[in-house]
């Protein structure tokens, strides 16, 4: 999400449109990473 905020705003700020399509990187979650992306106190 902040990716797409982030390119949305930029684009924006600089009188632009943004293209229909638009690919957002994204991370893989696997048992391997899990560990880095776990927040217990998240409201998530």
């Amino acid at each position: 999400m902040y990716d797409a905020i982030k390119m949305t705003g930029e684009a924006r700020l600089k009188g632009q449109k943004l293209p229909a399509n638009n690919i957002v990187p994204s991370v893989l979650i696997t048992k391997a990473n899990a560990k880095d992306f776990y927040f217990p106190n998240s409201p998530f």
